[in-house]
């Protein structure tokens, strides 16, 4: 674990937090559709809403995906430079899932801050999730920490693959 053996790529974790991005959301969004009701965070759409005013839905949607998958290459480059400084290059999904957890543990400590200050919770258009999504169903938490389970895998693996 000396750091700088294993080769970093910025270019290489910006694909992997494009693609794990996709791939969590698409696995929320059919989880979201698939248990109607069970499932009460709709991320793009929460991220969208955070612009000031009231645009139309497609530009709320528009808005939710670029401030998503800024976050998701955000993170992978922190993924990336740790699997760098740590000299990472077997277990891929097993550190991707140590990722994920931590990476949980940050966004849901920031959903509880964000929420609270967000336009939208505070005029009633959006439920106040909370700190990790708790104030909603518990299936809505639970696909909250498996998003991000899944993220940390899939960064882990596309990064690999594009290093």
């Amino acid at each position: 674990m000396s750091g700088g053996t294993v080769p970093y790529s910025p270019e290489g974790a910006a694909g992997a937090g494009i693609m794990a991005g996709a791939a969590a959301a698409l696995a929320l969004y059919v989880a979201f559709w698939a248990f109607p009701g069970t499932i009460r965070l709709n991320g793009l759409r929460f991220l969208g809403l955070m612009a000031p005013g009231r645009p139309p839905t497609l530009a709320i949607y528009v808005i939710g995906i670029a401030v998503y998958v800024s976050l998701c290459i955000a993170f992978a480059l922190g993924y990336a430079g740790l699997t760098h400084a740590f000299d990472v290059e077997t277990d891929i999904f097993a550190w991707g899932v140590l990722f994920g957890l931590g990476h949980w543990v940050i966004d849901g400590v920031a959903l509880g801050i964000v929420a609270r200050r967000h336009g939208a919770v505070r005029s009633g258009l959006l439920l106040d999730p909370g700190a990790f999504a708790l104030n909603l169903p518990f299936a809505t938490a639970l696909a909250f920490l498996a998003v991000h389970l899944l993220f940390g895998m899939f960064t882990g693996a596309f990064y690999d693959a594009l290093r």
